[in-house]
């Protein structure tokens, strides 16, 4: 049997633990212990009976030397020490295995710079110090230099003693809410008691501003320091209403229900009767979400009960908001930003100032990117209420499914220049159903029949391909699917109505006939489907002059595009998305109308559109001379970042083909001043009306175009520069070690 000390009041024996008997008669094949215990199927034996009731764990990371005669241990360097919940490092440590007591210090290099001060912690209790002693039987220390925070402020002893209890007595105390080491001011007493988590007790106290004392005396302090939430009462506000009285208001109780959330309950009384109760919980888990909710109820009682004036109104508000961390869900969030209310609840309850507002908005959404997949889901429920005119506005849900784009035929071996090679398809769908309309209809019995609803199918292909080494050519195909539960159809439909006069001489009858349309609502699904086909070929134009001198060139990119366009007549009857009706008897053109005409996404475009368009896009920039380059002393500089100009010709149309003209552009001047232009001209003339005939300017007047308007901004940008910036490049500059 091997025995091996391993603190000065155990010893370890290397046997078996099935081999070992306690407090019983030993037998030829086993071992008696009459005091210790057994950890990791290993057995301690006490040497003294005043041994500790565990074993110290202690390492160093310079050296542990052991004093054998003096019987003490010396630990040096990032030493550790683990003994049941106390925890201990110090880079210097000193163990008295007889008086079971260990003295740790803060150490000084070379240079007499501090290293790292002592850690101490004990359960949930810790700090810092320079100087500590602590003796393990007795759980008694002194501390010299510590400081520690408790609660939302800090504590800092010169000279401490630790009592079993954990408390403190403490010489030359300071407590302050400042985080520095050094703090700018503190209050100072000679002489404090410290209980942690509870409460700190001192004498005379002196504030101090500075390191300055100023003429502030307390003749005793107490410093509640309870750490984390503490229920407690919560305070209520007086004061005087010119039409509800004397009040207390938003007083009440905090309850501190745990380390995630809390509630907080508080009421509103005035000496004229008006009332009102307030519910808020706030809720936070790291790393997951947090958020609040909060629950308003009052009743506003307004002059005296047998005042003829006298009125009162009841009301109610609910807000909740709630956020997620981006960490809990890498592919998926969800938020909510709820507020919602009586109509005169805010104006009645106006004495908060983030209560003066006409407009409720909520919004909940939730997002998710659906992994190894294409796809990604938006979903949200939104709310908005005017408080002025009781308009009610809801969507629920409202649904968005994104598909990005994908090229089915990249796999293929084919040229990457080739048109199935450069193929993309994209898709999205979306869902609503929304109503708008005041309250008094909405959360009535029947309400959810005002809601309308829809879905829309959309999908773009396109497959960008080079032509003729130059030219890049891009067919692209939009399909839209729109779905609908219900439809309206519209007819002329007179009415009579019967007006009695009454006159001098008797009674006449006068019959008055109206005339108005009636729509009707048809129940059934009805898909509109429409399409619309497109190319456009663009290239790049390169021009560019040297000179001899400081600007040494002149460069001009020119990019021209040419579009087409067409879009089938879907009012045609063939289809059957669009119908028609005589508003009048005497009408002599039908008016034509779209039956998805009340849908939230609409329906079929009417008229036939097959237009090409022309663009052309312009850059220019120049080269000059410039010091700061010292190897071909040229810059760069942009005279004209952009310029547009673009219109198209509708060869569908019977009359005025060709659009208006359009331009625009915007250029950088003095590097950080931006200049932006747009504008258009009519390329047809004016009847004296006002109306546009199809004659062209070019053919009467001699212009391209009559100039409609335009627009111009100037914008610009001003930052200073961090002097952080400028430190960090002189150490950049420097030299390791100074050299």
């Amino acid at each position: 049997m091997q025995i091996r000390a391993y603190s000065a009041d155990f010893v370890q024996f290397s046997v078996h633990p099935d081999t070992v008997v306690v407090n019983s008669a030993p037998d030829s094949n086993t071992v008696v212990i009459d005091s210790g215990f057994i950890q990791n199927d290993t057995i301690w034996y006490a040497i003294s009976p005043d041994a500790l009731d565990t074993i110290i764990q202690y390492s160093g990371a310079d050296s542990v030397v052991y004093d054998i005669d003096a019987q003490k241990t010396y630990i040096y360097t990032n030493g550790e020490i683990t003994y049941k919940t106390f925890y201990l490092r110090a880079d210097y440590i000193v163990f008295d295995w007889q008086s079971k007591t260990i003295h740790c210090y803060q150490v000084s290099d070379s240079l007499g710079n501090k290293q790292q001060q002592t850690y101490f912690k004990d359960g949930t209790e810790d700090f810092y110090a320079e100087e500590m002693s602590y003796n393990f039987g007795t759980q008694k220390g002194k501390i010299y230099s510590f400081r520690r925070q408790e609660g939302e402020g800090y504590i800092g002893v010169q000279e401490a003693k630790k009592l079993e209890d954990d408390s403190y007595y403490g010489k030359r105390l300071t407590y302050t809410t400042c985080d520095l080491e050094h703090p700018h001011f503190y209050i100072e007493a000679q002489r404090a008691k410290v209980i942690p988590q509870k409460i700190a007790v001192t004498g005379p106290a002196n504030l101090v501003v500075a390191d300055v004392p100023t003429p502030l005396f307390l003749p005793f302090g107490i410093f509640p320091i309870k750490r984390g939430q503490t229920s407690g009462i919560i305070i209520p506000q007086y004061g005087n209403h010119f039409s509800q009285g004397f009040f207390l208001r938003e007083g009440g109780y905090y309850f501190a229900l745990g380390d995630h959330y809390d509630l907080s309950l508080t009421g509103d009384i005035y000496s004229r009767g008006s009332y009102g109760f307030h519910g808020q919980s706030k809720y936070n888990y790291r790393y997951k979400f947090n958020g609040s909710l909060g629950l308003d109820y009052s009743v506003n009682k307004y002059g005296l009960s047998f005042d003829p004036a006298y009125s009162e109104n009841k009301g109610i508000y609910f807000a909740w908001t709630h956020h997620q961390d981006a960490k809990a869900r890498p592919n998926g969030s969800f938020s909510a930003n709820v507020r919602i209310g009586s109509n005169d609840f805010l104006s009645n309850n106006s004495y908060n100032a983030s209560y003066l507002t006409n407009q409720l908005n909520s919004s909940i959404s939730y997002q998710v990117a659906f992994p190894n997949s294409p796809f990604a889901l938006t979903t949200s429920l939104r709310h908005s209420q005017n408080l002025s005119d009781n308009i009610v506005s809801l969507t629920l849900p409202e649904a968005a499914l994104t598909m990005n784009r994908l090229y089915p035929f990249k796999s293929l071996p084919s040229n990457r220049n080739s048109f199935l090679y450069q193929l993309g398809v994209s898709y999205s769908a979306n869902l609503q159903n929304s109503v708008s309309a005041p309250d008094s209809v909405i959360f009535q019995p029947g309400g959810l029949d005002n809601f309308d609803n829809g879905m829309q199918h959309r999908i773009n292909a396109s497959a960008p391909v080079k032509i003729l080494k130059y030219f890049t050519l891009s067919p692209t195909v939009n399909y839209t699917e729109n779905w609908y539960l219900e439809t309206i159809r519209r007819h002329y439909a007179p009415d009579t109505i019967v007006d009695t006069l009454t006159s001098v001489t008797g009674e006449d009858s006068l019959v008055t006939h109206i005339d108005y349309v009636r729509e009707d609502t048809v129940n059934g699904f009805r898909a509109a489907r429409y399409y619309s086909v497109g190319a456009s070929m663009n290239t790049k134009v390169y021009s560019l002059i040297q000179f001899n001198g400081k600007l040494k060139a002149i460069r001009h990119v020119m990019t021209p595009t040419v579009s087409f366009n067409y879009t089938p007549d879907f009012s045609e009857s063939k289809y059957g998305y669009y119908g028609s009706y005589y508003a009048a008897p005497d009408a002599a053109q039908p008016t034509e109308y779209s039956i998805f005409q009340n849908g939230v996404y609409g329906g079929p475009p009417s008229g036939r559109v097959g237009s090409i368009g022309f663009n052309v896009g312009n850059t220019l920039e120049a080269k000059v001379y410039s010091k700061k380059d010292t190897v071909k002393h040229e810059k760069k500089i942009r005279i004209l970042e952009n310029l547009s100009f673009g219109t198209a010709y509708n060869l569908a149309a019977d009359s005025l083909n060709l659009s208006d003209i359009g331009f625009s552009g915007y250029t950088t001047l003095f590097k950080n001043l931006r200049f932006n232009f747009s504008g258009s001209f009519d390329p047809y003339i004016l009847d004296s009306t006002g109306r546009n005939l199809d004659q062209f300017e070019w053919n009467i007047n001699h212009r391209v175009g009559r100039f409609n308007g335009g627009f111009v901004s100037v914008s610009s940008d001003f930052r200073s520069k961090r002097s952080s910036n400028r430190i960090i490049k002189q150490l950049r500059r420097t030299k390791p070690n100074g050299r």
